[in-house]
C-alpha cells in the first residue's frame, strides 16, 4: 500500500468523520422549568447539546445561554443576562419539551432568511 494509499485512506476516513459529525443531531436536552417570561431551565450535559451541531448558523438560538451548574443551563430569550438566576421563580413544565436550535436541521438557511422564516426553538410533544 505505499504512501499514496495511506494518504487516500486517511483522506477517506476524514471525509467519513466529517459526514458523520454533520449528519444527525447532537441536540439532547430537556426543559425542566420555565418562568413564564421567556426563560427556560434546561438539562443538558454540555452547551453543544443545546446549541446543536451548527451553532454558527444565523439565528440559531436567539437567546442567551448560561450555565447554572453541571448539567443545568438557563436559556434566556428576554435579552437580560444575569450572573445569578436564583431570584427567578421557576415553574415545572408539563410534558416533554426541549430546545431545538435552528442549526440542528438541514435546510436552506439563505432561502429561509429571504422568505422571512421564523424558527421557534421550543419543541414540545404536542
Amino acid at each position: 500500500m505505499g504512501r499514496d494509499g495511506v494518504s487516500a485512506m486517511i483522506t477517506g476516513l476524514m471525509l467519513l468523520w466529517f459526514a458523520w459529525s454533520t449528519s444527525g443531531s447532537s441536540v439532547r436536552n430537556k426543559i425542566v422549568a420555565h418562568d413564564g417570561n421567556g426563560r427556560y431551565l434546561v438539562e443538558a450535559k454540555t452547551s453543544r447539546q443545546i446549541l446543536g451541531p451548527r451553532p454558527y448558523v444565523i439565528g440559531n438560538l436567539p437567546a442567551s445561554l448560561t450555565k447554572v451548574k453541571d448539567g443545568l443551563w438557563v436559556v434566556d430569550s428576554t435579552g437580560h443576562y444575569s450572573d445569578s438566576y436564583n431570584d427567578v421563580k421557576w415553574e415545572p413544565v408539563k410534558g416533554n419539551m426541549s430546545i431545538d436550535p435552528r442549526g440542528s436541521q438541514s435546510r436552506d438557511f439563505l432561502d429561509d432568511t429571504v422568505q422571512g422564516y421564523d424558527h421557534t426553538y421550543i419543541k414540545g410533544d404536542e
